[in-house]
């Protein structure tokens, strides 16, 4: 008999019972269905065939429900049979009571922190401890897990790493920021994460209340997107600046700069947008009348300042942007579906729909 961890399934006998022999299929029905089907929507999935009303299932296996699992058994690597077995429901199992933040085993299991690679620049006097860096690079991601719901969407969302991502230091302090350098031949996905603004006595030390939450979690999303096989359909749009936003903005109006948008390529949009759903899940600053949020960025570089968003009412409906919404609620529904459940101001993926 299964033992299953989130209380919610395993309040469910006929869920605990389930052998590679004993599995629910399509034309079932019961509140073993209805608990499976509350599972899904819960992580995110599209589960509105199902709902009777908002929130209460049907219980009943049909067309919609066995697609949905077809569709979180091919997320999850596993066989897309549409049958809910023991390993379907304890990969559900484990995502719905893992989903509040990774735990260590899961962040090693995703993260490989190498602190070996010594900066050049570092500065006199100071010595470079790997271990050290680890452990800052590890406290900055349990802190960043640990704040708001979208990180931990993100990182649950993508399921088991078929490659581990190295963590490394940038090899220039002076450069001071997160990047990301995909897979290539025998090499995983990289993720350089620059200990100058972190790290005292470096030339661009920030001092202790400089927060790295948001460029590591666009740099983690490029990465994670990298390591499951998404990184060419991040690029097949490459160039897709400049994108006029509000959309019909007058080129010749003094603020046509304003409404450009200077993202180079599919990935850096769809990073950009999720990290402004973090930014305005945590700051909760209303939206309208095209103002400026202040929170929102049109950009992850420094210049903040100087790159703060235009009507962000209005993104989800700007035709340019739907179109990379829409490539990314077909390439990873459940994350897609898990976002829009995000309570955040500005959310296009929930608005988009």
């Amino acid at each position: 008999m299964l033992n299953l961890r989130s209380p919610e399934l395993n309040a469910v006998a006929a869920l605990r019972q389930l052998t590679n022999s004993n599995y629910l299929k399509r034309g079932r029905r019961g509140p073993e269905i209805a608990a499976a089907q509350k599972a899904l929507d819960r992580l995110g999935y599209d589960m509105t065939h199902s709902e009777s009303v908002p929130g209460v299932f049907d219980g009943v296996f049909g067309g919609g429900t066995e697609s949905t699992v077809k569709l979180f058994q091919n997320h999850q690597l596993i066989v897309d049979d549409g049958l809910i077995g023991p390993t379907t429901i304890g990969r559900v199992d484990i995502d719905l009571a893992s989903l509040p933040f990774p735990t260590a085993s899961e962040l090693d299991d995703t993260f490989k922190i190498m602190g070996s690679s010594q900066p050049a620049n570092l500065k006199q006097g100071h010595i470079w401890r790997p271990s050290s860096y680890v452990q800052a690079v590890r406290e900055q991601m349990e802190s960043l897990f640990k704040t708001g719901t979208v990180p931990r969407v993100v990182f649950h969302a993508f399921g088991p790493m078929p490659r581990k991502i190295r963590v490394i230091p940038e090899g220039d302090l002076a450069k001071a920021d997160a990047r990301f350098k995909p897979a290539g031949a025998g090499q995983p996905p990289r993720l350089f994460f620059t200990p100058g603004k972190y790290v005292p006595g470096s030339p661009s030390y920030l001092g202790p209340g400089f927060k790295a939450g948001m460029t590591l979690l666009h740099e983690i999303f490029h990465a994670m997107r990298d390591s499951n096989g998404k990184y060419t359909s991040d690029q097949e749009v490459a160039g897709l600046h400049p994108a006029t936003h509000p959309p019909g903005a007058e080129t010749g109006s003094a603020k046509a700069a304003d409404r450009k948008f200077w993202f180079k390529n599919r990935g850096e949009f769809l990073a950009i947008t999720v990290v402004n759903i973090f930014r305005s899940e945590l700051n909760q600053e209303p939206l309208g009348n095209g103002r400026v949020v202040r929170f929102l960025r049109k950009d992850h570089g420094s210049s903040f300042e100087f790159q703060k968003m235009a009507s962000p009412e209005l993104f989800h409906k700007n035709p340019e942007f739907k179109i990379h919404l829409n490539k990314l609620k077909t390439e990873q529904s459940g994350l897609f579906f898990r976002l829009a459940k995000v309570d955040a101001p500005f959310n296009p993926i929930r608005d988009f729909g």
